[in-house]
């Protein structure tokens, strides 16, 4: 179905973005490791809840992509721009929804998924 040098142009992106995602990571615990290991352990928690909403937008931009591509192999050109408009304006409306619920209740939040924390790392 697919040539070798097809799944190579498929798969490298995916590669480079699942390292992308783990640099993130690094990147947060190498900058706050001078600063001592409650804020190492603050970041780690932290990286572990936007690792959720990376892979939560990830798989929905992978459905979308999916939808939108049959589309346009249906020919139907402006049924696939319309499927990319609310793809774009559900992405907008629900990052916005959560970056507001999180900044409301950022504490809450952390206090509820990882419940009895050194008040130092929290």
């Amino acid at each position: 179905m697919f040539t070798n040098a097809q799944l190579r142009k498929m798969i490298l992106p995916l590669f480079f973005e699942q390292m992308l995602v783990l640099m993130v990571g690094l990147a947060d615990t190498l900058v706050v490791s001078y600063v001592g290991e409650s804020a190492v352990s603050g970041v780690s928690l932290v990286n572990q809840f936007n690792t959720i909403f990376i892979y939560l937008f990830t798989a929905l931009a992978s459905g979308g992509a999916v939808v939108i591509s049959q589309y346009i192999g249906r020919k139907a050109n402006a049924a696939a721009g319309e499927a990319a408009s609310q793809l774009m304006l559900f992405s907008a409306i629900f990052s916005t929804l959560i970056a507001v619920l999180v900044l409301i209740g950022n504490e809450v939040i952390l206090r509820l998924m990882f419940g009895k924390v050194e008040d130092s790392v929290m």
